[in-house]
């Protein structure tokens, strides 16, 4: 999964990312989630998707 990840860029199992896709999530909440894990790369990840 890392080497997936690592290559194309996108996170593997991102339940905020599909939800921010299909319109369950605005722009706005996505970077409320993404801030819970702001310590990390997946909030990095998040934030970087808006």
């Amino acid at each position: 999964m890392r080497t997936i990840q690592a290559r194309q860029g996108l996170q593997i199992g991102c339940p905020e990312e599909a939800a921010w896709r299909r319109g369950f999530l605005s722009d706005e909440e996505l970077l409320e989630r993404a801030a819970r894990f702001e310590k990390s790369g997946y909030g990095a990840y998040l934030k970087s998707l808006v």
